[in-house]
């Protein structure tokens, strides 16, 4: 509803033996002028931009089960889920072959300016085509075609798909965040994203518990 609200933007990913998924913050830069569904509309936006992308990075037997929006900073409005399906209905990722087990991750760095290096963030994804891993390592040419199109999205401003609202994604400093708790000061922790890029180092999750809920209807 007003610029500065700070939402929390989830994906998230399923196959029949595992889940998992990432979070992105981002900041209002325009406000949506016709309605005040921002939570629906950062999602929408960020599923218009990123749905083919991220079907092309994954194993076909990954899926991508939905977005979850929350606003953690600013007058408070119901958070939003959307399944992850495209405009065909279809949800799966399109690299044929198994999938690496969902503690197995892609890993994309998230770059900022605003503060030191140690607030720059991490995105995590799980669906890792077992054709294009080998000993630790993912393949170069997937890192360079289908990941680096895939951070080119994720790294973009979010528009709304029917109204005014911009959004741009960053990092939270949990430093700056938390340093007169109870009280937390999200404003001021936010930095913009200045570069987002991918490792072709596959990360262990060592414990990856994120639980999917609603998105039983993948395809």
């Amino acid at each position: 509803m007003a610029i500065g609200d700070i939402f929390l933007l989830r994906v998230h990913f399923e196959n029949p033996s595992g889940h998992g998924s990432f979070g992105l913050y981002f900041r209002e830069v325009a406000a949506n002028t016709a309605t005040f569904d921002e939570c629906k509309d950062l999602a929408d936006g960020f599923h218009t931009a990123c749905v083919a992308a991220i079907r092309n990075a994954l194993s076909d037997d990954w899926f991508f089960a939905g977005i979850t929006v929350e606003k953690v900073f600013g007058e408070s409005r119901p958070a939003y889920e959307r399944e992850g399906k495209d405009g065909g209905g279809l949800a799966a990722g399109v690299i044929a072959g198994p999938g690496l087990p969902a503690n197995n991750a892609i890993q994309f760095e998230v770059s900022q300016e605003t503060f030191s290096v140690k607030s720059n963030g991490r995105l995590n994804m799980p669906g890792i085509p077992e054709s294009q891993s080998t000993v630790g390592t993912l393949a170069s040419s997937y890192v360079t075609t289908q990941l680096a199109q895939l951070a080119t999205f994720i790294e973009q401003h979010v528009n709304s798909p029917a109204d005014d609202g911009v959004w741009e994604p960053g990092v939270i400093s949990a430093k700056v965040r938390d340093v007169a708790l109870p009280a937390k000061d999200w404003a001021g922790a936010f930095a913009p994203s200045t570069n987002i890029q991918p490792s072709s180092i596959i990360a262990i999750q060592r414990r990856r518990q994120t639980k999917v809920k609603g998105f039983s209807s993948v395809a």
